[in-house]
């Protein structure tokens, strides 16, 4: 009987993989803006219909990027300037590390980035931002 349910068990792990980590099933694609080869700020539009979340992530297509400065415009009006640590260099096809936003779930109609390109003879890159709806140590407690 022991020997059935084990079998049983993995064929279902097998034929549906294994359970996606709920952390990685919360990140909405929010919105994306080119930035500019001419400027080193930008502002990127998101679309503050696709829900609250709790902290922001990004990702770029085309040439690396740091972003150095970060002002996140919410839907109410209110903006906040995130202090960040340590730049955010993008490159490739990964994330960026979260940025999480104090307070409770808000939406986002955009942020507003400084940035400096690091190769300055590539196209401009056109950067992503994700939103998280979970709640992130010490930020947008339940």
């Amino acid at each position: 009987m022991l020997r059935n349910s084990t079998v049983a068990l993995l064929l279902l792990f097998v034929f549906h993989g294994l359970p996606a980590s709920p952390q990685q099933d919360k990140w909405l694609e929010l919105g994306k803006g080119q930035v500019s080869k001419a400027s080193s700020s930008a502002f990127i539009p998101l679309d503050p219909n696709k829900g609250t979340v709790c902290a922001l992530r990004f990702q770029q297509e085309g040439a690396g990027l740091q972003i150095e400065e970060m002002t996140v415009r919410f839907s109410n009006s209110h903006s906040l300037h995130v202090a960040l640590p340590v730049t955010i260099k993008l490159g490739g096809t990964d994330y960026s590390s979260s940025v999480g936003l104090p307070g409770t779930r808000r939406s986002v109609r955009g942020v507003e980035i400084v940035y400096k390109l690091l190769d300055p003879e590539q196209a401009a890159p056109i950067v992503k931002a994700w939103g998280n709806t979970l709640p992130l140590a010490g930020f947008c407690p339940r």
